[in-house]
């Protein structure tokens, strides 16, 4: 009877050395998603319109203002600050105060 033939030994698999290279540079990517733009600039209240500039001189707020020659004035100060008008207030020396007032103008013109 004929002997049987020993199996051949498997070669045991090596691990392999991996020699280091240079990375390839990562390219920029642009974002996925834009970002978004505000809407405040749409709701942005306009600036506000001023007539022209004129003097008025008074005691104080509520007092009767006049105008530069003395004439009276219908309205008072406060008047002006209520309709939102833009005031600049100067002291005078003779106790009175020199306000210089710019009303707004009114959307229809």
């Amino acid at each position: 009877m004929a002997k049987k033939m020993a199996a051949r030994k498997k070669e045991s698999k090596r691990s392999k050395v991996v020699t280091p290279r240079r990375a390839k540079p990562v390219k920029p990517r642009p974002p996925a998603r834009r970002p978004r733009k505000s809407k405040l600039s749409e709701l942005k209240m306009q600036e506000p319109e001023y007539g022209p500039t004129f003097f008025l001189t008074a005691a104080s707020d509520t007092a009767p203002a006049f105008e530069i020659d003395g004439t009276p004035h219908p309205i008072t100060i406060q008047c002006y600050r209520l309709g939102n008008a833009d005031i600049r207030e100067f002291e005078e020396q003779d106790g009175k105060i020199l306000y210089k007032v710019k009303t707004l103008k009114s959307p229809v013109d």
